[in-house]
Order: structure tokens, then sequence, then C-alpha cells
């Protein structure tokens, strides 16, 4: 299976631009399975590049005393060879649910993440890589919220509640007031003649 990183134009690195292993994606390839020990292999890929190429493993039998995840293979041009622990912890309502025990925080996390500038992988919040959208300005991530809402509402069936309904069309118009009251300031500063800032027209 390949997973595609996507790269920035501006090399600042963010979370996009890491490696990520979490336990969700783990759950579905049946790699939580306490029955036997597990492999995959997963490939990565930046552009036209490959940036990763790992075997993951985990292991849940044999003399081992507790779980734990293997990492091998090569990733940004440098051999990975690294074992995290797994824990498990019970569900409120019944079964278990399982975690990493992060290499340099030692917190349990559900995501592993290994950045183009690192050596091993590591809780997100071990790593201090920040999420491309939060780089972004409030401008950007409304437009993008827009759109986003915009497709849902295309895809909604025709007999979609009106009450679901209702609550997308309000969801797009708060996202749509806040553009326009931003567009308002700036053609106000202009209109003065002076210099307009996003940053400061989207301030309430």
């Amino acid at each position: 299976m390949t997973f595609h990183a996507t790269p920035q134009k501006t090399y600042v690195p963010t979370v996009e631009n890491c490696l990520a292993i979490d336990t969700v994606q783990l759950r579905k390839e049946g790699m939580l399975d306490t029955a036997s020990d597990h492999h995959l292999s997963r490939k990565w890929r930046a552009g036209q590049t490959m940036v990763g190429d790992l075997v993951i493993s985990t292991f849940f039998t044999g003399d081992i005393a507790s779980p734990f995840l293997r990492i091998r293979g090569e990733a940004f041009g440098e051999r990975i060879d690294q074992t995290v622990r797994l824990v498990a912890r019970r569900m409120r309502f019944g079964g278990k649910r399982w975690y990493f025990l992060c290499p340099s925080t030692q917190r349990l996390c559900c995501k592993l993440i290994l950045p183009p500038t690192g050596h091993f992988f590591a809780s997100l919040k071990a790593s201090g890589m920040a999420y491309r959208s939060q780089r972004e300005d409030a401008v950007t991530r409304a437009h993008k919220a827009l759109k986003r809402l915009q497709r849902a509402s295309s895809k909604l069936p025709l007999r979609t509640r009106g009450t679901t309904r209702a609550r997308l069309m309000a969801r797009m118009a708060v996202k749509e007031a806040f553009l326009d009251r931003v567009e308002e300031r700036c053609n106000g500063d202009l209109a003065l003649g002076g210099r307009f800032s996003l940053r400061r027209a989207s301030k309430s």
C-alpha cells in the first residue's frame, strides 16, 4: 500500500511532510490482532520521489513480556530500525484500545511521525511539528472550509433531513459572513488610501 506525503513549495516541514503511523490504520489493516504477529510493507512518496520504504511489524507472541511495534527500512535517505512499545487500555463500554508509548515523552499517543530531518519516529508533541493549516491565515482557512462545505452540500442526498441541510447552510453562512467582513474592511482601508492587512481585517 502506497501513501502520498504532499510536498510544499517553500520547504518548511509540517506534519503533512512527515511519515506517519497511527493505531487507527494499523487496526484497519489487522495489525493489532493479538492472536499472532503481523508484518506490513508500507511506502511513501513525495511527488515522484520515494521518501519511505518500511516494513512495520507488530509482535504479540513469543517470550516478549510486552507487545511492541518494530519499524525497519529506509526513510528520507536514512536506515530506520526502531522498536516502540504497544500499550492497551480498556474502554469504558468493553474492548480495548491500543496506543504507542512515545520513545521521547514516555506518554501514550495514537500517532507516530518521522520528520524529514528526524532520525526516529515519535509523537506529534515530541516532534514539535505543526499542521500546515496552523501556519495559514484565518482568511485562507475560511476559504478552504467554505469550499469543503460547498462540496458537502452538493453531495447531500435528495432525502437529506431538513435540519441537517439547515445546519450545513448555517455553517456556510458564517464563513461567508466572515469573508464579506474581511473584504469590506480591506476595501475601506484602500478607500482611505491606506494599505490593507488581512491579519488585522480578519480580527473580530
